[in-house]
């Protein structure tokens, strides 16, 4: 199943599941601007947030043994954060904060969740804190602001020029930047003990005007799940950055993205062949 964003792109989502182990029991997809604007006019952003605009694509599966069911989430977050850190944390409370709204009423703490995509965010980043802990510290609330941090100099100390808009969204939905899920864990940070050290890695010369590099070796996408009601038992290894360095960056003939392949193999806690893997 794909959906694509609501742009003039080809890029979007996709989930794909084996019929002879799930059966499909809901979809639905939801824009970012969509739920957005249910909480704040969408006319105090230029071309009403159009720039922003992604779509979550939310897949509820059963497993065909134990007959449970499990929400499996597809998501790109905005490339922006350095622009707009504000709206960036805020899309990513907003996905995780749909999830909880599609998880069954009488299930809530009961059903299990996985979100995988390309989140666009350093583990350092507030972003990354609020999925992982469904809330920011006051000293990464701050760090939204835009204008006052410079990013991504929250890690690498380059100099920046941010963009000198009000910060709406901090301000007026900084209450907001938040979710009620518990137990949301990364894949890769559960079985290896740290999130892999890059899985983008790409040169670009737009890099250079923006940031004062022009190549990005980061690490911008995860595999999130319930860690009550999973268990990551192993995750693929990421490839040997001395395999990428002869072509220089990726996408090239071997990576056919400029983003790497990430891979988890889950089972619920309480049965022992229902074991199956996240991509």
């Amino acid at each position: 199943m794909f959906q694509a964003h609501s742009r003039p792109c080809d890029d979007g989502v996709a989930t794909f599941f084996k019929t002879d182990k799930f059966q499909l029991k809901d979809y639905e997809v939801f824009g970012f601007n969509e739920m957005l604007g249910e909480v704040i006019r969408l006319d105090q952003f230029e071309n009403r947030n159009e720039h922003n605009e992604r779509q979550g694509q939310y897949t509820v599966l059963q497993d065909l043994k134990s007959g449970k069911e499990i929400v499996v989430v597809n998501v790109h977050l905005i490339f922006n954060f350095w622009r707009e850190p504000d709206m960036h944390s805020i899309q990513a409370a907003m996905f995780f904060r749909q999830l909880y709204k599609v998880l069954p009423e009488s299930a809530k703490h009961s059903t299990a969740w996985i979100v995988c995509g390309d989140f666009n965010m350093k583990p350092s980043f507030p972003a990354y804190e609020l999925v992982k802990n469904g809330q920011l510290s006051e000293s990464s609330v701050e760090k939204l602001r835009p204008g006052k941090y410079a990013y991504p100099s929250l890690t690498e100390n380059k100099v920046m020029t941010n963009s000198e808009r009000n910060g709406v969204v901090h301000e007026q939905l900084r209450k907001s930047i938040s979710h009620p899920l518990k137990y949301s864990n990364s894949a890769y940070k559960v079985v290896l003990g740290s999130e892999p050290k890059f899985t983008h890695y790409e040169f670009n010369d737009i890099f250079q005007e923006v940031f004062g590099f022009d190549m990005m070796k980061d690490t911008l996408d995860y595999i999130w799940f319930s860690s009550d009601l999973l268990q990551a038992n192993a995750v693929l290894e990421m490839v040997d950055e001395e395999m990428i360095k002869p072509f220089r960056a990726c996408p090239n003939r071997y990576f056919p993205s400029d983003h790497l392949a990430l891979k988890a193999c889950f089972q619920f806690h309480d049965n022992d062949d229902s074991a199956y893997s996240s991509e």
